[in-house]
């Protein structure tokens, strides 16, 4: 067992980074693990290696990107502080950590534990989305990040929000041949967004003037722009070989090797799925989202959540939600008074509120496609890992299913490498859509370590946690010794 530590900071973004320099110089004794070799999270990968080494793809990723560097700056403290490549498989109530560092399980166990690991891409299955040639802009812009790895297959790109125009632009700047953008936002939409919701973007005058010119950029270099597009459709039968879609009544088929899809981001819930935090469904983002209290606190006194975990704001934002958890954690652990807290807090809240009104405005702008709950196909792939369809659901759901949970038994669904994140939203909207139910009443799969997929081996050299009891979870984890790599499973 480690020493007992005051913080454990998972997830080494703008949000953790912040959170660690912050309850460090609270006088906290705190631990950051982070998955990636070198800080930076998702929308900061890599800035140290690409700033300095990757000229031209630096300045492709832009301004936002390079600004990351202040962001993410030197975190303080010694490498025995600040754990890189480490995997976090376990999370429970008592504070007690799962990590998989340097091939080998072990247990930490710390006071707060804060959860800082940020979004994930909304997968949202269309027909042909599982075809070779199909990947997110995420998966893009972790490859063009991480490795400097740009494409050269003809690229259509198609779905909605800021990430999918940022990305056409990078790609435009670094030769990538962009076919077309299919936006997949109807028309009325933007003017809907505008009527209720401009007085708050002009207050973030820079971020709107900013997306306008993303838009005026594509036109400028002859890139087509689709607004409204429906029934989206991968073609091809072995590859991807393009792109099908209706506006209004006018069909369109466009040729493409590389498929780049993206509708949104989510928060990333499985960590405080796994350790039992109360989550609540976001009708407007149709997404899970942990409960938290201003100060990022959730259900669990002892677990903390910070930045797009908790709720899509951006990077900009997440560093002020991890600045509140941090003061709050201090207070919780007599580090600073009430006073004090409420104090330091204040500025850090009056920015903050900027950022929700804008944020109001992009949702409002770009809102989550509603044909999972009522348009998609039964022959559409839910669960790519284990090959399960809309028309499987809805048979299981016929003979008297009554929930995620139960599905998993009868398809198998929510039990593949990804363990539910691919395919866990979708269920969720087919069971309300199907049984006339709210998604809340509904569910999502149960999460159960290991988060991660983690051998037998590695998970028996874990050093025993003395005094600090085992969850029922971790137990079944323990006694589950017939298989050589343990998965989550109901």
């Amino acid at each position: 067992m480690s020493p007992e530590l005051d913080l454990i900071v998972v997830g080494g973004g703008a949000a953790g980074v912040t959170a660690t320099r912050r309850a460090r110089a609270l006088g906290l004794k705190t631990l950051l693990l982070d998955e990636q070799a070198t800080p930076g999270g998702n929308a900061y990968r890599n800035i140290d290696h690409n700033s300095g080494s990757e000229p031209r793809l630096t300045a492709a990723l832009g301004a936002a990107y390079l600004a990351g560097r202040d962001v993410i700056g030197e975190c303080s403290g010694t490498n025995a502080d600040n754990w890189s490549n480490v995997q976090v498989w376990h999370l429970d109530q008592s504070g007690m950590v799962g990590i998989l560092r340097d091939g080998r399980a072990e247990f930490l166990q710390a006071r707060r534990v804060l959860v800082a690991t940020g979004a994930m891409e909304r997968p949202v299955p269309i027909p042909g989305w599982t075809l070779p040639g199909v990947m997110t802009v995420g998966a893009c812009q972790t490859l063009l990040k991480s490795s400097a790895l740009v494409p050269t297959a003809p690229t259509l790109m198609a779905g909605r929000g800021p990430l999918l125009l940022l990305t056409a632009c990078q790609l435009l700047a670094l030769g990538v041949p962009v076919r077309a953008v299919v936006m997949s936002t109807p028309w009325w939409q933007y003017l809907a967004a505008g009527l209720r919701e401009l007085p708050a973007a002009v207050r973030m005058s820079r971020s709107l003037a900013e997306g306008l010119g993303w838009l005026a950029r594509l036109r400028r270099g002859g890139i087509p722009v689709y607004d409204g597009a429906e029934s989206l459709s991968v073609i091809g039968s072995d590859q991807a070989t393009g792109l099908e879609f209706r506006t209004g009544r006018r069909l369109h088929r466009l040729d493409g090797n590389l498929i780049l899809l993206h509708e949104g981001i989510v928060p990333d819930t499985s960590l405080t799925m796994a350790s039992d935090c109360d989550q609540e469904w976001d009708e407007q983002q149709l997404c899970w989202r942990p409960k938290t209290d201003p100060w990022g606190r959730t259900s669990a006194a002892t677990i903390f959540v910070a930045g797009d975990g908790a709720r899509i704001l951006g990077a900009a934002a997440a560093p002020l939600s991890a600045a509140l958890a941090a003061l709050a954690i201090a207070c919780d652990l007599g580090r600073i008074s009430t006073q004090e807290r409420d104090r330091r807090a204040r500025p850090l809240r009056t920015e903050l509120a900027r950022h929700q009104r804008f944020r109001r405005f992009l949702d409002a702008l770009y809102p989550p496609p509603r044909t999972i709950r009522g348009g998609i196909a039964d022959s559409t792939i839910i669960c790519r890992c284990e090959g399960v369809t809309a028309g499987d659901l809805r048979q299981v759901i016929r003979l008297g299913c009554l929930g995620p949970n139960q599905a998993k038994s009868f398809t198998r669904c929510g039990m593949g490498p990804c363990q539910g994140r691919m395919c866990g939203l979708a269920v969720t909207e087919i069971f309300a859509s199907e049984c006339n139910r709210e998604p809340q009443a509904v569910g999502y799969f149960r999460i159960r370590p290991p988060v991660k997929p983690l051998t037998l081996e590695q998970f028996a050299g874990a050093a025993p946690m003395s005094d600090a009891p085992l969850s029922r979870d971790m137990v079944m984890l323990a006694a589950n010794g017939n298989s050589s790599r343990l998965m989550t499973s109901e």
